[in-house]
This record gives structure tokens, C-alpha cells and sequence, in this order.
């Protein structure tokens, strides 16, 4: 028996509110239904839906599909959860030296692997870094030899 998760609707014209019903997907909308496990308001500012969260997750767990406005009332009920955050690696501690010997600079190789924090870059640097624009006249080039330091 295939089981669907939907709403049974209640109430007269222009005043609807339903069951959320767990039912067999040949019966009718309205038809028999294996367990009522919520209602829903449409019309109803705020709080307006109400969920047994935990027979919820039951049937999800045993195959029922659920439709697209009780899966929107599910995940405000937050039924499916949120996915759990995996937790970080620590980082890997440095060797220790020996008691009572000097601190040593740590080893090349994990200078060479430890990436270094990022600066951002001053205007200096900036200038420094872009290369200067030629000139629109070529620079002469000095005819006579520099004058030998006397002693």
C-alpha cells in the first residue's frame, strides 16, 4: 500500500481549513485516511498550522510521500531538519622541543607549507607594483664621460 502525505478540506466556501491526513494514494481527497497528524489555516494570520512533528517523521520514515503544500508546512516545522555542520579539523600542533632547549625556528618545510596571511597591499606597494609609463621624449644619453674623482 502506497501512502501519501496531503490535506483533507474542511469547512464551507470561502472558509476552507484542512487536515494534514496520511491516507492511501487510490483513495480520494476527502476519502478514509490512516492518521491525522495536523491541521492547516490558510485564512488564519500567524500561527497557523499545527504538526505531530514525530508521527510526521514516522511516516516519512515508512515511504510517505508527501505533497508540495504539506512538504512546505514540513520544512517550516522543520521536520527534514537541517543538515548537521561537519566539524572541523584541528589544526595540527606544532613538534615541541625538548625541555630546556631553545626555541628553534620551525623546520623549511613547514615554512614552505604554511601559507602566508594575505596583506593587503598599500598604495606604495600598488604604485611600486605597476610599471611606469614611458616617457613621450626619449631620455639623451650624457655625451661626456664622468669626471674621474681627484685625490
Amino acid at each position: 500500500m502506497a501512502l501519501v502525505m496531503r490535506l483533507r478540506k474542511l469547512g464551507s466556501r470561502g472558509q476552507p481549513h484542512f487536515r494534514i491526513a496520511v491516507a492511501d494514494v487510490t483513495k480520494g481527497r476527502d476519502g478514509p485516511f490512516v492518521e491525522e497528524i495536523g491541521w492547516y489555516d490558510p485564512k488564519k494570520p500567524g500561527e497557523n498550522s499545527k504538526l505531530d512533528e514525530e508521527r510526521a517523521r514516522y511516516w516519512l520514515a515508512k515511504g510517505a510521500k508527501p505533497s508540495d503544500t504539506v512538504r512546505s508546512l514540513l520544512k517550516k516545522h522543520n521536520v527534514f531538519g537541517t543538515r548537521p555542520q561537519q566539524p572541523e579539523a584541528p589544526a595540527p600542533e606544532p613538534e615541541t622541543a625538548a625541555p630546556g632547549a631553545e626555541a628553534a625556528e620551525p623546520p623549511a618545510e613547514a615554512a614552505a607549507e604554511a601559507p602566508e596571511p594575505e596583506a593587503e597591499p598599500t598604495k606604495a606597494a600598488a604604485e611600486a607594483a605597476e610599471p611606469e609609463a614611458e616617457p613621450s621624449e626619449p631620455v639623451p644619453e650624457p655625451t661626456e664621460p664622468p669626471a674621474e674623482p681627484t685625490e
